[in-house]
C-alpha cells in the first residue's frame, strides 16, 4: 500500500485527487476502474443518482458498483429508479471524476488499494504529512459572477439570495453547486414562486450540468439561449406556465439525460430536432397543450427508458414504429385523443413495465401479442369505449402483472380462466364492460389481491367461493351483475377487514340477509351501511330476514327487491331476460330488460328478442 501512496503523493495531481477523496464516505471498489476508461462526460453521468441501498452514508457504494458491472451502454443507469428530488442530497459527482482523472491503470491501482479504508482522504493526507481536510475553498469563477449577480437582482424579490456574494465560497451559496474551478455545475431554484420570464442570461452559464426551476410561476416563451448549455444533462422546468412552443434549440443539448417539461402550457408538437438527443433517458412532456399526431421523432429516440406524453391533445393512431424503443420501461400516452387499433408490434417491447393507454379512443380488440410482455407490471386501458371483443385467452402469460385496469370499455365474453395465473396481482378492475359467465374458479390463487372490481357486467353463477379465500382483499365490488345463491356464512365478518368496503347490491343473492360488521348487526337493504371505516351495500337483492331481526323491526324489508321479481328473475343463471339481456329494477319501477347487442326488449320489457 505504501508504494501506491508514495506514487500518488509524488504526482503533480496528487493534491487535487486527495481533495476529491475528501467528499467520499464509502470505500472504493476495483470495479469502478473500468468505468473510468470512458470519456469525462460518461464517467460524470453515472453519479447523478444513487440508490437507497440501506447505507447510512450519503453515497451508496453499491449504486455505482451495480452500474459499473454493466457494459458502457448501461453503466450510467443506476440512477433511473429514483425521484429527481434525490439530487438535492446526492454528493458532488466530481468527487470521483477528479479522483480517477488519471489513466486506467492508476485508477485501478487507487481503487483496489483503498478498498479496505473507511476514509481514503485521511489516509492519503496523513501519509503526505498534510492537514486534513486539505482542500482550499472554491469561489465562483469571475467569468460567471456577473451572470449570477444579474440573476440575483431578478430573483431576490422572490427568494433570499443574500448568500450569493462573490466574497463567499461557493459551498455557502444557497441552491448552487460549483465545479472545482468555481464554475456553476448545478442550479436548483424550485418552489420559490419565481414569476415573469426565465432570464435568457442563464444560457451564459455554459458549464451547467443540472438546471432545476420547477414549481414556480414562470411564463412566456422558453428562452432559446438555453440551447448553449451543451453540458446540460438534467433540465427540469415542470409545473410552470410556459405557454409557447417547445424551442427546437433544445435539440442541441446532446448531453441531456432527463428533460422534464410537463405541467405547463406548451403548444404545438415535439420538435424534430429532438432526434439529436441520443443520450436521453427520460422525456416528460405530459399535461401540456401539445397537439398533432403521435410525434414520429419519438420513434428515433431509442435510448429512452421513460416516456410521458399524457394529458395533451395528440390524435391519430399509435404507430408501429414505437416498438423501436426497445429499452423503454415506462410508457404513458393516456388522456389524449388516440384512435385506431394498437399495433401488433407492441408485443416486441419486452422491457415495458408500465403501460398507460387509458382515456383515449383506441378501438378493436387487444392485440394478442400484448401477452408477450412478461415484464409488464401495470396495464391501464380503462375509458376506451371503442375497445371491444374478448380479452386474449393467454392473458395469464403476463406473469409480472400487479395492476390490470380495464374499466369502462366494451370488452365482452368470459373473463379468461388464465387470469388466475397472475399470482402477483394486487388490483384487478374489469368493471363496466360486457363480460359474461362465472367468475373464474381459480381466483383464490390471487392471494396478493387487495382490490377486485367486477361490477356492471353480466357475470352469473353463485357467489365465487374463491373470493372468501383471498387474505388481503379489502375492496370488493360485484354490484349490478346476475349473481345468485346464498352469501358465504357469516359474511363478511369471517374474512373481510373491518375497514374494508364491499358492494354486492343489484344482484339476485338469496337466503339470510342479516350480517355483521365490527361485531354489530345491521340491515344492508336501503342503500348502504356507513361507518368511519367503510361504506358497503347488499341492497336490492332477494335476501330474507329472520323474524325479530333488526331489519324487520326497523320496517325496511320492503325496500328489498319485490318478491315477484325475485321469483321471476332469480331462478336459472342464464334465464334472466331469456339469457339475452340484463334485468334492471329499483325503487317503485317495474323490472325491465336491458338487452345485449342484436336484441331488443319485448313489449312487456321482461324478455329480449332479435332486433
Amino acid at each position: 500500500m505504501a508504494a501506491w501512496l508514495l506514487l500518488l503523493i509524488a504526482s503533480p495531481a496528487a493534491p487535487r485527487r486527495a481533495s476529491a477523496f475528501r467528499l467520499t464516505q464509502e470505500p472504493h471498489d476495483h470495479r469502478y476502474a473500468s468505468a473510468f476508461q470512458s470519456s469525462p462526460r460518461q464517467r460524470d453521468a453515472a453519479h447523478d443518482r444513487h440508490r437507497n441501498d440501506g447505507s447510512s452514508t450519503t453515497l451508496g457504494e453499491s449504486a455505482y458498483r451495480d452500474a459499473f458491472d454493466l457494459d458502457s451502454t448501461y453503466r450510467d443507469f443506476a440512477h433511473d429508479t429514483l425521484d429527481d428530488d434525490s439530487l438535492r442530497s446526492a454528493p458532488l459527482e466530481f468527487t470521483y471524476r477528479d479522483a480517477f482523472s488519471g489513466d486506467a491503470s492508476t485508477a485501478a491501482s487507487t481503487a483496489a488499494s483503498t478498498s479496505g479504508s473507511r476514509d481514503p482522504a485521511a489516509l492519503i493526507a496523513t501519509s503526505a504529512g498534510l492537514a486534513y481536510p486539505m482542500a482550499a475553498p472554491i469561489y465562483v469563477a469571475k467569468s460567471q459572477l456577473p451572470v449570477m449577480m444579474s440573476l440575483k437582482a431578478t430573483w431576490s424579490k422572490y427568494a433570499d439570495l443574500s448568500s450569493w456574494d462573490g466574497s463567499k465560497p461557493c459551498d455557502q451559496w444557497t441552491r448552487i453547486t460549483c465545479w472545482t474551478d468555481g464554475t456553476i455545475r448545478r442550479m436548483e431554484m424550485s418552489g420559490l414562486g419565481l414569476k415573469g420570464s426565465l432570464p435568457g442570461i442563464i444560457g451564459d452559464l455554459t458549464t451547467l450540468q443540472e438546471l432545476l426551476i420547477t414549481k414556480n410561476w414562470l411564463t412566456h416563451e422558453f428562452p432559446n439561449s438555453l440551447s448553449k448549455l451543451v453540458r446540460l444533462q438534467n433540465l427540469q422546468v415542470w409545473s410552470n406556465y410556459f405557454n409557447h412552443t417547445i424551442p427546437p434549440g433544445l435539440g442541441n443539448l446532446r448531453s441531456l439525460y432527463q428533460l422534464h417539461l410537463n405541467i405547463n402550457y406548451f403548444k404545438g408538437g415535439i420538435p424534430s430536432t429532438f432526434s439529436r438527443l441520443t443520450n436521453l433517458y427520460r422525456l416528460f412532456v405530459a399535461s401540456n397543450l401539445l397537439s398533432g399526431t403521435f410525434p414520429s421523432v419519438i420513434c428515433t429516440m431509442t435510448t429512452l427508458r421513460e416516456l410521458r406524453i399524457s394529458g395533451n391533445h395528440f390524435e391519430g393512431t399509435i404507430p408501429a414504429c414505437v416498438s423501436r424503443l426497445k429499452l423503454l420501461y415506462y410508457m404513458y400516452v393516456d388522456t389524449n385523443r388516440f384512435t385506431g387499433r394498437l399495433p401488433n408490434s407492441i408485443g416486441t417491447m419486452a422491457n415495458l413495465q408500465n403501460l398507460f393507454i387509458n382515456q383515449n379512443s383506441i378501438s378493436g380488440p387487444l392485440p394478442a401479442t400484448i401477452t408477450r410482455l412478461r415484464k409488464l407490471r401495470i396495464l391501464f386501458m380503462s375509458s376506451n369505449p371503442k375497445l371491444t371483443g374478448r380479452l386474449p385467452r393467454n392473458l395469464g402469460n403476463m406473469v409480472g402483472l400487479t395492476d390490470l385496469v380495464m374499466e369502462f370499455c366494451n370488452f365482452s365474453g368470459p373473463i379468461p380462466p388464465s387470469i388466475t395465473r397472475l399470482t402477483r396481482m394486487q388490483r384487478l378492475l374489469l368493471d363496466n364492460n360486457y363480460f359474461r359467465g362465472p367468475v373464474p374458479d381459480g381466483i383464490s390463487r390471487l392471494t396478493d389481491i387487495t382490490i377486485l372490481y367486477l361490477e356492471r357486467n353480466f357475470l352469473y353463477g353463485t357467489f365465487p367461493k374463491g373470493i372468501s379465500l383471498l387474505p388481503k382483499l379489502a375492496y370488493l365490488n360485484l354490484h349490478s351483475n346476475l349473481l345468485t345463491g346464498p352469501l358465504p356464512t357469516n359474511f363478511p365478518n369471517a374474512w373481510f377487514p373491518e375497514w374494508g368496503q364491499y358492494n354486492l347490491r343489484d344482484n339476485f343473492f338469496n337466503g339470510p340477509a342479516v350480517v355483521t360488521a365490527g361485531g354489530r348487526a345491521f340491515c344492508p337493504v336501503n342503500a348502504t351501511y356507513r361507518s368511519i371505516f367503510f361504506e358497503s351495500s347488499l341492497a336490492k337483492n332477494c335476501l330474507t330476514y329472520p323474524a325479530g331481526s333488526p331489519c324487520v323491526k326497523a320496517g325496511v324489508v320492503q325496500v328489498q327487491v319485490p318478491t315477484h321479481v325475485c321469483k321471476r328473475f332469480c331462478n336459472a343463471d342464464t334465464n334472466t331476460c331469456g339469457g339475452k339481456g340484463y334485468c334492471w329494477f329499483g325503487g317503485g319501477r317495474s323490472p325491465s330488460c336491458d338487452c345485449f347487442r342484436g336484441y331488443k326488449p319485448t313489449a312487456d320489457k321482461l324478455s329480449c328478442v332479435k332486433a
